[in-house]
């Protein structure tokens, strides 16, 4: 299991993933996120294809990150890939968090 948290303050961005970055086969990766204005984007990819694009829905309050039952996306890779996230839009302090599961491990609630 590898998670990574992060906060963007303002303005379109490429989100550095770390470890998050490569993604081996069968390996299941859950997103969510949110912002503080309606009006930022979250666009991810995976090997080269688009999971999801869209608007990232308002959070709950400054201190509050959305539940894993309000992800935006999930998938299974069926190969080995690089996974990529850009922020666009107004960008006024959106948190995308990413969980990379392996086989067997138990899914978020």
């Amino acid at each position: 299991m590898r998670g990574l948290n992060t906060l963007s303050a303002a303005g379109a961005t490429t989100i550095a993933l770390g470890d998050s970055e490569f993604i081996e086969a069968t390996q299941r990766v859950f997103i969510k996120g949110a912002d503080s204005v309606v009006t930022a984007t979250l666009t991810v990819k995976f090997a080269g294809v688009e999971v999801f694009s869209g608007p990232l829905p308002i959070e709950n309050g400054t201190d509050m990150a959305q539940r894993w039952n309000q992800r935006l996306t999930q998938f299974m890779a069926m190969q080995r890939g690089q996974l990529t996230a850009v922020l666009g839009g107004t960008v006024a302090g959106a948190r995308v968090d990413i969980l990379v599961l392996n086989p067997g491990e138990d899914a978020p609630s």
